[in-house]
């Protein structure tokens, strides 16, 4: 964030020195008359309002247009990065919910099926799958309910500070989580549970927890 606003400056400042130029410029041909000639200060300001050919004042100065335009800039220097925060965090609000949305998919398939229904963790996304075998690996066959991919939501990845450094806390080695036919948590060896931990650009994070007892909620 500190970078963005450094590049704003050095992008915007040369803007808003012309704009001080020309307000000082036009303050003295107001007090001192048109005459601006051997004024080396103002000589590429009255070479531009020569260029421009104004042929009365009816309508906006050079000045007052230069001075709506640095309004512009300088809004835009304020609203962008805040536009951009504001961006990426509503994408990882959106990833979490969205795991958050399919794990529940899975609990609900799971019930009406009759067998496992679980969710399969790589370190681009993960997949909800129908889990015939109740092994936790997506085997040739089995159907997908969905494939997620995080790049789908920016920059958001798994928070690597959390868990085993991939972001995720179950306890299953293939990285996953089940839900049986009765609603409960299941791992390959016996019953499931664990977090999974997400983070944008901006160094914030989200997550959400699955207790053994199949509940899911966001952290």
């Amino acid at each position: 964030m500190q970078r963005l606003r450094l590049q704003m400056i050095f992008i915007f400042g040369p803007f808003f020195a012309l704009i001080l130029i020309s307000f000082m410029c036009e303050l003295k041909r107001r007090i001192v008359g048109d005459d601006m000639q051997s004024d080396t200060d103002c000589q590429l300001l009255t070479k531009i309002r020569k260029e421009v050919k104004m042929k009365n004042e009816s309508g906006f100065t050079l000045v007052e247009l230069i001075i709506v335009i640095g309004v512009i800039l300088l809004i835009s220097t304020i609203a962008v990065p805040n536009i951009i925060v504001w961006r990426q965090n509503t994408q990882l609000s959106g990833a979490v919910r969205d795991i958050y949305s399919h794990f529940q998919k899975a609990k609900v398939e799971a019930i009406k099926r009759g067998t496992y229904c679980a969710a399969a963790f790589s370190s681009s996304g993960y997949v909800i799958f129908v889990d015939s075998d109740k092994d936790l690996v997506p085997d040739p066959g089995e159907e997908v309910i969905a494939s997620i991919s995080l790049s789908d939501y920016g920059n958001v990845s798994f928070d690597t500070s959390k868990g085993g450094g991939d972001g995720l806390t179950f306890s299953n080695p293939t990285n996953g989580i089940a839900f049986a036919a009765d609603g409960l948590a299941k791992s390959a060896v016996g019953f499931g549970l664990g977090s999974v931990y997400l983070k944008n650009g901006n160094s914030k994070t989200a997550g959400l927890l699955v207790s053994s007892a199949g509940s899911i909620r966001l952290l």
